[in-house]
């Protein structure tokens, strides 16, 4: 597999993949230079969602890290030695315990309840994804204490929004990490013409991706990236603006995930804040667009395994953006009307 072979990656996780093949030069150790045309890149995207034998990989990788450890690996085992993500074996198995029960069935099955099987499952599908609810419980509370009305789609629902729903939503918030893919393009079109037509939306963090936000930009929107939990100091470099109301010159996050330059974006409208991070790097951290009748806001901080939205700053900006965002002259369809001229036009 050309990510094996290119990055030294043996997680198997296709967003770890993906992140690599879109970063490209960036990340590959030494001066190798490599090049991927469009069509190349769509095709080994498509094949690293299809990983064919994904069981028989995870069994025998299972199987080397036990006999070089000496005994049965803990999930943490496979993080620590660089082998293969154990979120790839949980979306697989649903938890480390169903794996057990299969490959060590003298010892693990039958020995916790259903009960506990249960809590189990749900812990694997929050806890060790790092999608953790109560960072949209902070986020909805946060806006609610501040006066607006929300409700909260997810990747379970997104799909099902109407246009009805779009019609009465003022300003979308949008925070994606993974599978961006599984929004469907027509809630993608829908979101992006809704906001030409006035609605607000802002994007957070990985949401540089949305399917929604790159119809809106035009780019693909790509980035270099490194998750060492390094600080950031995010610096206002447009302090007049709506958005950097009642901020400092500056403000740090203690731990986030380093975005950098150079970013696949158009020339912003606005910029209203520029990131610093301690490794060196600098990334264009809040951008505001003007498109048709609405605005977008881009706004970088929110890794999903930081507790980024509790910083005050962080969510004054969020306040600030929502005000700034909310529409001022929405219009129902973007048709191309013919028009009568306003003065009487005589022929010669």
């Amino acid at each position: 597999m050309i990510p094996i072979a290119l990055y030294g990656d043996r997680s198997y996780n296709s967003d770890t993949i993906r992140k690599y093949m879109i970063s490209g030069n960036n990340i590959i150790p030494g001066s190798s230079t490599i090049h991927f045309d469009e069509i190349s890149k769509e095709r080994i995207f498509h094949s690293i969602d299809k990983i064919r034998g994904i069981r028989a990989i995870i069994r025998e990788n299972y199987m080397m890290l036990k006999n070089r450890l000496g005994r049965i690996p803990y999930l943490l085992d496979f993080y620590e030695n660089g082998e293969i993500d154990p979120l790839v074996l949980i979306r697989e198995y649903k938890t480390y315990q169903d794996f057990l029960c299969i490959v060590e069935p003298q010892i693990y099955k039958g020995v916790i309840s259903e009960q506990e099987k249960v809590t189990l499952e749900y812990l694997c599908k929050t806890v060790l994804s790092g999608v953790r609810p109560y960072e949209l419980e902070i986020l909805k509370d946060l806006f609610e204490k501040a006066g607006h009305n929300v409700k909260v789609y997810t990747l379970k629902n997104i799909n099902e929004i109407t246009e009805d729903v779009l019609k009465q939503t003022d300003v979308m918030v949008w925070w994606g990490h993974m599978n961006h893919q599984d929004v469907s393009d027509a809630v993608a079109d829908k979101v992006a013409e809704s906001v030409l037509k006035g609605m607000g939306f802002i994007a957070l963090h990985s949401a540089h991706l949305a399917k929604p936000f790159k119809r809106l930009m035009g780019t693909a929107c790509n980035l270099k990236w490194r998750e060492i939990d390094e600080k950031e100091r995010v610096w206002v470099v447009l302090p007049n603006h709506p958005i950097a109301k009642g901020i400092n010159e500056y403000f740090e996050i203690p731990h986030e995930e380093m975005y950098g330059e150079p970013f696949g974006i158009p020339t912003p409208d606005e910029l209203v804040f520029i990131g610093w991070f301690q490794g060196g790097n600098v990334f264009r951290s809040g951008c505001c667009y003007y498109r048709g009748n609405g605005k977008v806001f881009y706004f970088q901080p929110g890794h999903e395994t930081n507790p980024t939205f509790c910083i005050k700053e962080v969510q004054q900006v969020l306040l600030n953006a929502l005000n700034w965002a909310k529409p001022t002259n929405k219009i129902d369809d973007l048709s191309c009307p013919m028009v009568a001229s306003l003065e009487e036009i005589k022929g010669e």
